[in-house]
């Protein structure tokens, strides 16, 4: 990516992304599929990005891979029916990973692609199940934290293995951001700021 561009989720029906050219003076909506609710968007260059949601016909998890910068979209899915993607980050060039989950009384999952999200496997989440994620950030093309509530996941290994981390206790998570593998700040409710320079250890 470079300082002009840029592109952000509406969150609206009607499958539309946001994409600024001029550094955010000005943005211009694009429409990707009219049945679609985008709730994330990330982009790994000004050509290669993935935007993720859900889709009403049928009612599961969407996900929309660009590799000439939004010019085209190839849309795949991905969960169970009633199911959702929530969150998308690119831990390098190849490699991205999406947080999902199920609305009915499910459990969150995450997936991961090595190929500019062309294809998708289930990654592996050690330990209890996670009810819900909302936030993801990786520090390099190793290490990346997962967020939402007061679960805290990590991986070392490009996404593919998630395990807990141990935080502080009753909080509430819901946006985080990793400038290197070891510093980062994780955010919430009520003006909660948590922030790290040993990766949460």
């Amino acid at each position: 990516m470079d300082a002009d561009t840029g592109w952000a989720s509406s969150g609206q029906l009607g499958g539309e992304l946001l994409h600024t050219a001029d550094g955010g003076a000005t943005w211009t909506r694009q429409f990707v599929d009219p049945n679609a609710r985008f709730s994330g968007v990330s982009f790994v260059d000004a050509n290669t990005g993935i935007a993720v949601g859900v889709h009403n016909v049928p009612q599961t998890g969407l996900h929309s891979a660009t590799i000439d910068g939004g010019a085209t979209w190839t849309t795949g899915y991905s969960g169970a029916h009633w199911s959702y993607l929530n969150n998308v980050a690119f831990a390098d060039s190849n490699t991205a990973v999406i947080l999902g989950g199920n609305t009915v009384g499910g459990y969150a999952f995450i997936i991961r692609s090595i190929d500019r999200g062309r294809t998708w496997t289930s990654a592996s989440i050690v330990g209890a199940p996670v009810r819900f994620l909302q936030a993801v950030s990786f520090g390099d093309a190793n290490t990346g934290t997962a967020v939402s509530g007061g679960t805290i996941l990590r991986t070392t290994d490009g996404g593919a293995t998630w395990r807990y981390q141990t935080g502080p206790p009753r909080v509430s998570l819901t946006a985080v951001s990793f400038v290197n593998a070891t510093t980062g700040i994780a955010v919430g409710p009520r003006g909660l700021i948590l922030r790290t320079e040993t990766g949460g250890d």
